[in-house]
C-alpha cells in the first residue's frame, strides 16, 4: 500500500517488493487516502504509477480510503475471490508472523502497518 498524499510511500514499495519476491500469493497493490484532496494532476500522476507497477509486476491494484472504506469492500470481495480461485492459503502463518515480529522489533509497536 502507498499513500496518493506521499510519493515517499511509493518510492518505499521498492523494499517491500524485494521482501515479497518468489512469494506464490497473489499480491495487491493499494492506493490510499484517495479521498485527500492532492491536486488531481499529482494524484493521477501516482496512480498510473501504482497501474503501472502493478501490470509490471502482475499485482492486483485498487485505490482505497482507509478514511471513509471507499473500495475496502471491493478490495475483500477480490481477496476472497482470489482465495477461492487458488484454493491454498495465500500466506504462510509462519512467514506472517515472522514480519510482524520484525516490524515491532524495528517501530517497537504493535500495529499491522507492515501488512497494509
Amino acid at each position: 500500500m502507498y499513500s496518493l498524499a506521499d510519493f515517499a510511500s511509493y518510492l518505499e514499495l521498492k523494499f517491500w517488493i524485494r521482501l515479497l519476491e518468489g512469494a506464490t500469493a497473489k499480491i495487491f497493490l493499494l492506493a490510499n487516502k484517495i479521498d485527500d484532496r492532492v491536486s488531481f494532476q499529482k494524484r493521477e500522476q501516482e496512480l498510473a504509477a501504482g497501474r503501472s507497477l502493478a501490470q509490471k509486476k502482475n499485482y492486483k491494484f485498487l485505490e482505497v480510503s482507509g478514511l471513509t472504506g471507499e473500495n475496502l469492500e471491493q478490495l475483500l470481495e477480490m481477496v476472497l475471490a482470489e482465495a477461492v480461485r487458488s484454493n491454498e492459503p495465500s500466506v504462510e502463518k509462519e512467514s506472517f508472523s515472522i514480519g510482524l515480529l520484525d516490524h515491532e522489533e524495528k517501530h517497537g509497536c504493535h500495529c499491522r502497518c507492515s501488512l497494509m
